[in-house]
């Protein structure tokens, strides 16, 4: 008895092959694809219109042009300005003493989060919550 199966070649998500062997796998990706490309389309959506809204432009979008700017933002470039971050927790201990310290965020990812409507406690909140 053979088994079919479809083998999902290079995913825009970076991902390795899949094997998916079954219907219900295959439709389970299919929404999870479509899921993350709702997401992406919202987070442009909202950047470009709070660019329009206020008409600016904004730059470091561009990785290696760092001083480009643009008002029509693509998902993707947004994606990539938060992956290129750098955002550090740390938990530093001085003898009796210990706390969580997170580097604070750029200009440009606070001026993204203010776009995306998203207050920057989303993103202090972490060193609080990793006690």
């Amino acid at each position: 008895m053979e088994r079919e199966f479809h083998l999902v070649k290079d995913l825009p998500l970076g991902l390795s092959p899949l094997f998916v062997w079954k219907d219900d796998q295959i439709k389970g990706l299919i929404s999870l694809l479509n899921l993350a490309l709702r997401l992406v389309t919202l987070l442009e959506t909202q950047v470009r219109q709070g660019l329009e809204h206020v008409h600016e432009t904004i730059a470091g979008l561009y990785e290696g042009q760092l001083t480009r700017t643009t008002q029509q933002s693509t998902g993707k470039r947004i994606l990539h300005a938060f992956t290129r971050a750098h955002m550090t927790l740390t938990h530093p201990t001085v003898g009796a003493m210990s706390g969580w310290h997170l580097k604070p965020l750029s200009p440009l990812h606070e001026q993204l989060l203010w776009y995306l409507r998203l207050p920057p406690s989303l993103y202090t909140a972490l060193a609080y919550n990793s006690s």
